[in-house]
């Protein structure tokens, strides 16, 4: 699974080199700078951008909850 500059997060068939499973965008932001696979549910990943945080659920390929953060 990366994610990047594209705002795009995608998760990868790593049995074949040149397709992605799965790719979600992040509309609403420039880049995403941290990506990871959710402990409770195989089937969701949490990403970093744009000073928020967001639930993916992978199998819709689009957002399940998105988490506003300030800094204190």
């Amino acid at each position: 699974m990366t994610c990047g500059t594209d705002s795009l997060l995608k998760v990868w068939d790593l049995r074949n080199n040149s397709s992605t499973m799965f790719v979600c965008e992040d509309k609403n932001s420039e880049e995403m700078t941290q990506v990871q696979w959710s402990r409770e549910d195989p089937t969701t990943a949490w990403s970093v951008s744009g000073g928020k945080a967001t639930l993916w659920d992978l199998t819709a390929e689009k957002p399940k909850f998105v988490h506003a953060c300030r800094s204190s």
